[in-house]
Parts: C-alpha cells; structure tokens; sequence
C-alpha cells in the first residue's frame, strides 16, 4: 500500500520541473508562440559560417535542446539579418547571463532549432568586451577597376558550412572582397551572387549539380539539389564589369553662322 502511495508522488517530482519551463509553441492557426522570458547562462560563441550567427553555447538545457541556441535581438519568428547581431557581438567569447524569450525558427534563416530573443546580456565579471565585426556595408570598388572576376569556393551545409569568396583584376587581389562582390542564401536555400553596383555581370561558370543560371544581373543556384547527390564542394566563378561612362556631348552656342563649343 505504501509502495503504491509513493509511486504517484515520484511521478509529480520527475515531471515538474519541465511543467514548470515555458517554452516557445507550435501553432498551427497563426504564427509561432515565443515562451515567457526566460534567464538562461552560457558561452557566446561568434559562428563564421554561410550565414555568420551568435549561439549561446548552454549550461543547462532548455526545452529539449542540450547544446546551443541562436542569440539575436529585435528579431521575431520570421526574419533574421545582420541588424539583429550587432549588440551581441562585443560579449563573444564570455560567459553571460541571457535574459528574454525563447522561439522557434519558422524560416530556413536561422541556424539553431532554437532562438532566444535576447532582452538583456550580462556578462561575467571576468568578461572582455570585444570590438564590434568589421562593417563593409559601405565598401565601395576602387573608381579605377573596370574589370574583375569573383572565385566563391562553399562547403554547403544548409545550416553550418563554411565560404571562401576572393576577388581579383589583373592578378591582383582586390580588398575588401565585400567591396566587389555579394552572396545571399535564401530562407528556402537558394544561394546568390552579385557584382558590385554599378558593373555588369559577364561570364559565370560553376558546379553543374548546383545548376547556376543568370536573372537579371545576377546569379542563383540550388545548392541542396547538389546536396542531394552529396555534391557539397562547390564552386562558382564570375566576372564583372563596368563601362565607361560616356562623355556628355559639348554644348554649342551660336555665334553668327556658326556653331561653338561652349568653354
């Protein structure tokens, strides 16, 4: 009798600590359900990778995830870009203590199974605040280039994987690359390729399985079509140019009979 007392009460210890955690929902007639805010401790960790992200590489686990989560702030269930990691760079490397809700991506943009919408970072007493990533945002070409080709070499993983792009004119590297050229990896993993603004697009040859096409002036391929035939390593190559502008024709005033170029 005893016995079968106790085995009822065993049961409420083991499942309360999980009733007890809130957690982000699935949804099925409308968006994604983020969690109440949540405290969570752990490592930040900088991922350069296809798409360059911030985990918060845990000490305890949450809502069935044991390892690591995506850090962001600003962000929601739908989107995730740049703008959204910019305060969470200086704490990479420390330990921290997270605060604010929990979600789960509903997009392929993201790069963990979970996220956590970062309220408030506090960092460790022992912690060194780094410097913020370097922005090329506004990196422009050299007004002297007319012409370069682009090498893009991926280790395609649709999350993780890692990219090496170069950028070259007359055998010389030309830096920064983000000045010459741009990539993009969609939410439903199409990958593009951009020249810089103001050059065309002129040659492109890449991996066969990853089927890369022209729109416009840039590229797309499907990389995870050359995933499913464990092509991974792939390649892309382009060039670019730029044509000279044309000189504006001199304007003529009239003197007599004759037409003069206005000095």
């Amino acid at each position: 009798m005893r016995a079968a007392l106790l085995a009822p009460a065993l049961c409420l210890i083991a499942v309360h600590p999980a009733a007890a955690q809130s957690c982000p929902k699935e949804n099925p007639n409308g968006p994604l359900i983020e969690s109440a805010p949540q405290t969570l401790t752990g490592r930040v960790v900088y991922h350069d990778e296809i798409r360059q992200w911030f985990g918060l590489q845990l000490d305890a686990p949450v809502c069935g995830e044991d390892k690591e989560i995506q850090l962001l702030q600003g962000g929601g269930a739908f989107e995730v870009d740049e703008g959204n990691d910019y305060e969470i760079e200086v704490f990479r490397g420390c330990r921290v203590t997270v605060h604010g809700p929990l979600g789960i991506p509903s997009t392929g943009y993201y790069s963990a199974e979970l996220y956590q919408n970062a309220d408030k970072i506090e960092p460790a007493k022992d912690c060194v605040l780094k410097q913020h990533l370097p922005d090329y945002s506004k990196a422009k070409p050299v007004s002297s280039i007319r012409s370069y080709r682009v090498a893009m070499r991926i280790d395609y993983q649709a999350r993780g994987g890692h990219i090496v792009v170069t950028a070259e004119s007359g055998g010389r590297t030309l830096t920064p690359w983000q000045a010459y050229a741009s990539y993009w990896l969609t939410g439903g993993y199409v990958f593009y390729a951009h020249c810089a603004d103001g050059f065309d697009l002129t040659h492109l040859a890449g991996t066969p399985e990853m089927k890369p096409w022209l729109v416009d002036n840039y590229i797309a391929m499907d990389p995870e079509t050359a995933a499913t035939k464990h092509v991974t390593h792939l390649r892309l190559d382009y060039a670019c140019r730029r044509e000279p502008k044309k000189r504006a024709p001199t304007p003529l005033i009239s003197h007599g009979d004759r037409n003069l170029p206005l000095l």
